[in-house]
């Protein structure tokens, strides 16, 4: 999740939570302050793509068009 549609997630909570006097604003302006300083940790590791295996078929059509394209 990219942290823009995490920020319009938290941010429309709120915005839904304060409406309906379910959130008190002294509290949320508290815990914003906290926030300021806090730690975000992204996992960035790499995951290989997933690709289909060629069939014998697809290779064997590749290799007669090679030939026929070397050939010529």
């Amino acid at each position: 999740m990219h942290e823009s549609t995490a920020q319009r997630i938290v941010t429309r909570t709120e915005q839904r939570l304060l409406a309906a006097d379910a959130l008190d604003r002294v509290r949320l302006a508290a815990t914003e302050s906290l926030a300021a300083g806090a730690v975000v940790v992204v996992d960035a590791s790499e995951s290989p793509i997933e690709r289909p295996q060629k069939t014998r078929r697809l290779l064997q059509w590749e290799n007669t068009r090679t030939r026929k394209s070397s050939n010529s």
